[in-house]
């Protein structure tokens, strides 16, 4: 078997991105992400060194540099990985670095993202990864502010002092040295850049929390200055004058770049950063940028450090999205409108989901499929992705695809006939409201409207009863809950029958069938296949039967 390209491995970096929105979760008795996540980024790991020892001539000078930073930083990330998934202590003992609680999720945000920069940022690298339409290693949607200087006290403020000067002294000795005949010079050389390359790894070890989470993949051994360090070395041991260029140039860039993101004690403050709720809201794309906020800062996790930014990021744009609602109600019209109240009712989900983290075990798992299931209203509504995307935006940015499509879950016999009830119910609803609309039969339209509002409470009682606890409600909650795609769909089917609004209840009748369909579609019943979508409810006289089994 051929080894894979490197647009194919990045398409399994691409798995992990998407994957780790929301954060790792790992569970005994409920399963979880970590060993998929963990597979990606060891496919990934495992792949990029089969390349750079098969096929070392497609990495051109500093570019070869850069893939050696992204398997080695890889070993960062799939060690905090492992202690989120482990929940306590290191997650690989020996890996040099054991980043804590919390810290390790800040830690896989800042690799994850480093590693997409990295490969973005090299012209050879990102073709490779964009070949025949490849999207390997996609970016992320920007956030709305710069990451704050991390503020240093005064030991931290003379280490990055003297980190930078003798990255670039390093770096020029080793360019003047390269190819001489001066071995003593040489070997001297190259224990102090070892020296160098230890002394920032331990510094940043010994510092823990906060800077070990952000720097490590910067300063450790097995991040961008250990990486670089090491090339340097190799350059000068076997006479490379264009690896030891290469390498220096890479050496005082990563020091600039740690350094820019530091703020040294007694230096004037940095610049407060714009809050979501004083940033531009004036159109769907602008509130589709402080979601993207939210996107963003979601990958590895929630945790203390993020969590008070993603719930004012999601609240803004629930708040701000009605108020564009109320305000200009001709853009949201018929489907649109309806696809619009979903997102502004799935956030009160997915901000519970949020607060839950730390204490409801499945919560990133309910943050991760709200977060893509409101990317995929957007991107899957014409009218919606084109006010996203006015002006060139990118508004509720996509998250890249998966590898394969969500395995469907498999379902008890309770959950089995709650969901056959539950197609048979969507479909007869719909159709009995576009029957009665406009008729006059108010009689019937009223029971109707009684039917609609108990399927909305069956379906949120189920939901939430403490036998669905854990992923059915986390993955589901969002297509059945009152709060989700069902609730509002029945409240839009409710309002066009009190209306006689023909197409909204055409355009509402079509969503409650095709809700139910999807949610069935990431369903396997007892005894395996699949559900009968087309399934409705018997006819007793002239109205539908309905018998309610979770009230």
């Amino acid at each position: 078997m051929a080894n894979p390209t490197l647009a194919e491995i990045g398409a399994a970096f691409n798995d992990a991105t998407t994957m780790l929105v929301g954060g790792v979760w790992n569970t005994a008795d409920m399963g979880g992400n970590a060993t998929p996540i963990l597979n990606d980024l060891q496919t990934v790991q495992t792949g990029l060194q089969q390349q750079l020892q098969q096929d070392p001539g497609q990495f051109p000078g500093i570019t070869a540099i850069h893939v050696q930073d992204i398997v080695n930083q890889l070993n960062l990330e799939i060690e905090a990985v492992k202690e989120v998934a482990n929940g306590t202590g290191p997650g690989a003992p020996g890996s040099g670095l054991v980043f804590g609680a919390g810290f390790d999720v800040k830690a896989i945000n800042d690799i994850q993202r480093d590693i997409i920069d990295i490969v973005q940022g090299d012209t050879h690298l990102q073709a490779l990864a964009t070949a025949g339409g490849a999207n390997g290693f996609a970016t992320l949607p920007d956030l709305l502010n710069a990451p704050t200087p991390f503020q240093d006290n005064a030991a931290q403020t003379a280490f990055v002092a003297q980190f930078v000067a003798d990255s670039s002294s390093l770096g020029q000795q080793a360019i003047a040295l390269v190819g001489s005949t001066n071995t003593a010079a040489i070997n001297t050389l190259v224990q102090h850049i070892q020296t160098f390359e230890n002394n920032a790894s331990t510094f940043d070890a010994q510092q823990g929390g906060v800077f070990a989470a952000r720097f490590a993949n910067e300063l450790d051994l097995n991040g961008n200055n250990g990486t670089i360090a090491n090339d340097l070395i190799h350059g000068l041991q076997t006479g490379n004058a264009n690896l030891v260029n290469d390498a220096a140039q890479a050496l005082a860039a990563n020091a600039a770049d740690f350094s820019g993101n530091n703020h040294a004690l007694g230096s004037p403050p940095s610049p407060t950063p714009v809050p979501p709720a004083d940033q531009p809201a004036d159109n769907f794309a602008e509130i589709g940028a402080i979601f993207n906020d939210a996107t963003t800062m979601m990958v590895g996790g929630i945790w203390s450090g993020n969590k008070a930014s993603v719930l004012a990021d999601l609240k803004v744009t629930q708040s701000d999205l009605k108020e564009l609602i109320d305000d200009h109600s001709d853009l949201f019209q018929g489907l649109t409108g309806i696809h619009a109240d979903v997102i502004v009712h799935q956030l009160n989900l997915e901000i519970q989901a949020v607060k839950n983290v730390g204490v409801d075990p499945t919560a990133p798992k309910e943050v991760n499929d709200i977060q893509r299931d409101i990317i995929d209203i957007v991107q899957g509504d014409a009218n919606l992705l084109s006010m996203a995307t006015q002006g060139g935006a990118n508004g509720f940015a996509p998250l890249p695809d998966l590898l394969h499509a969500p395995k469907p879950f498999q379902d008890s016999a309770d959950q089995t006939a709650f969901i056959n009830h539950f197609i048979a119910e969507s479909n007869s609803l719909g159709q009995e409201a576009l029957k009665l609309v406009g008729s006059d039969d108010d009689q019937a339209i009223n029971a109707l409207i009684h039917e609609i509002k108990a399927d909305v409470r069956d379906a949120q009682n189920f939901t939430f009863a403490p036998a669905q606890a854990g992923v059915f409600a986390a993955r589901f909650d969002n297509e059945l809950a009152k709060q989700g795609t069902n609730g509002t769909v029945a409240d839009a089917l409710i309002q066009a029958l009190k209306e006689e609004d023909v197409h909204l209840v055409q355009d509402a009748a079509g969503a409650l069938a095709a809700n139910a369909a999807d949610f069935a579609g990431n369903n396997m019943p007892v005894g395996g296949g699949t559900y009968n979508l087309s399934q409705t409810l018997p006819v007793t006289t002239s109205h539908m039967h309905y018998e309610h089994m979770w009230g």
